[in-house]
């Protein structure tokens, strides 16, 4: 399921669009079909060219990081929801784990830990064996960079290591929370993309669910500038990002888990 959840949605994505178009392209113009060929290269031109532009990825990040906003404080819950996917895996030549582009997850976990909102953190996330040859869970990651960098003590820490998707990390932390006795309420930190996904599978599984984004793409401020009609990788990571978000929310109201 986890193989099928990451191949079927290549399509649906500018750039797994691009290089199918591009495929069907060279295959028509090697058939002899000239115009079917040109049209296919257009359509994937404009495809990659729309998706890597800043403007584009920005309306599609903004319909997702406006549903839940950081609040000034959270209501005191159980614990502190961190979600997997910000540390980097402890490999040579890194002496100390890293952070990648999701580490505000966990800057801002920590953050609200040491405001007393929870006296213990939950870290999820498995070892992902189709990324990685090592036998370094997410969650193991994610807790010794809360240790070495933000001072936080092993004991307040509870592994949920065992899931490979978000749906996986709202039952792993359930059964965390029924096993301590511990009443189903959380802060729940993750991406602000994310959180609308994030939220609707963990209130699924019973838990009362006080949002806390972070690792925010956008801006209220931002203006438009002629130079956005350049195309940006960056944009185009962001663009994927957006619809790896719409198009994971549709799926799991689809199978019924949100």
């Amino acid at each position: 399921m986890f193989l099928v959840s990451k191949l079927i949605p290549l399509l649906c994505f500018p750039l797994g669009l691009a290089c199918f178009g591009s495929l069907l392209a060279a295959i028509f113009g090697w058939l002899g079909h000239r115009r079917r060929a040109i049209a296919c290269s257009l359509l994937s031109f404009s495809v990659l060219y729309l998706g890597a532009l800043s403007p584009v990825s920005r309306i599609l990040l903004r319909g997702l990081e406006s549903r839940y906003l950081q609040a000034e404080t959270y209501p005191k819950s159980q614990a502190i929801v961190i979600l997997g996917g910000a540390g980097v895996p402890l490999a040579p030549p890194r002496l100390h784990p890293e952070t990648n582009f999701f580490g505000d997850r966990l800057l801002y976990g920590s953050l609200l830990f040491h405001q007393g909102l929870a006296p213990r953190i939950v870290v999820t996330g498995g070892v992902i064996r189709l990324y990685t040859n090592l036998q370094q869970s997410e969650a193991s990651i994610n807790a010794r960079i809360l240790r070495e960098y933000f001072a936080v003590d092993s004991a307040d820490i509870m592994l949920a290591d065992e899931s490979w998707n978000t749906r996986e990390d709202a039952l792993g932390v359930k059964r965390k929370f029924a096993a301590a006795g511990l009443a189903p309420e959380i802060i729940l930190v993750t991406s602000a993309a994310h959180m609308p996904r994030a939220v609707a599978l963990f209130r699924k599984q019973g838990f009362t669910v006080h949002p806390a984004p972070a690792d925010f793409h956008t801006s209220r401020d931002s203006e438009f500038r002629l130079i956005q009609l350049l195309p940006e990788e960056a944009s185009l990571y962001e663009t994927w990002y957006a619809l790896h978000e719409y198009l994971g929310y549709a799926a799991y109201r689809l199978f019924g888990w949100i």
